[in-house]
């Protein structure tokens, strides 16, 4: 899903050799001609960004667990983006140099998968910020590939639109009394104005936040 995004912001990747020199640009030769794929150097695509928007988590707004669906979307955030030009002036002179008669971006918008990822994010997010041990949460099982059919329960999205921020990425813990639930607050490339997103990773902040199994170091335990 954001393959292309890595490219836009030379994100890292463990394939870097593997990155491609071109990509697959949809023309259209004539108006009454199929449509068809050419070559576009990397560094000359317009990209496509898309992120779903979910709704906010059921268990913040009082809806029962069942309620929620799946990892599903009835809306798109989708903004236009190059590497080194303006994205409309560039499809301009694409169509120009390419001798096309019109040019469709295209992106693709695996919410399952992108649900998945706010989990792990949220949930890595949580443990490292309080304290580096690991901790229940139902995100677990969504990061792990379990069964999404619930997970709007816990995993969720403002609808408005936002402005952008100074800041590539803005991360949070929403640490509320006891009872609350413990949310992470996630806005991924924020700089462009894309939704915020709420994941729940327990349905209380609790006092304490015990470990399911205390890292090993090597060195011997002892009692102070």
């Amino acid at each position: 899903m954001y393959g292309p995004l890595r490219l836009l912001y030379g994100l890292p990747t463990r394939r870097k050799k593997g990155r491609p020199q071109t990509l697959r640009l949809k023309v259209k030769h004539a108006p009454d001609k199929d449509w068809e794929y050419l070559p576009v150097p990397q560094e000359r695509y317009p990209f496509l960004i898309t992120f779903p928007y979910l709704g906010m988590p059921g268990i913040l707004t009082g809806l029962p667990k069942t309620a929620a669906a799946g990892a599903v979307t009835k809306r798109l955030w989708i903004r236009g983006a190059s590497p080194s030009h303006d994205f409309h002036a560039l499809l301009e002179k694409l169509v120009a140099e390419l001798g096309v008669h019109s040019i469709m971006p295209e992106a693709k918008a695996d919410v399952e998968a992108f649900c998945r990822l706010l989990a792990k994010v949220a949930y890595s997010f949580a443990v490292a910020e309080l304290g580096g041990h690991p901790f229940e949460s139902p995100l677990v099982g969504y990061a792990s590939g379990g069964d999404l059919s619930h997970c709007l329960h816990y995993i969720g999205s403002r609808e408005a639109e936002e402005p952008p921020t100074e800041t590539l990425h803005d991360l949070a813990v929403l640490n509320g009394p006891p009872s609350a639930p413990l949310v992470v607050r996630i806005r991924l490339l924020s700089r462009l104005g894309t939704p915020t997103y709420y994941a729940v990773v327990r349905e209380t902040t609790g006092r304490a936040y015990p470990s399911l199994k205390p890292p090993d170091t090597g060195l011997p335990v002892s009692a102070a």
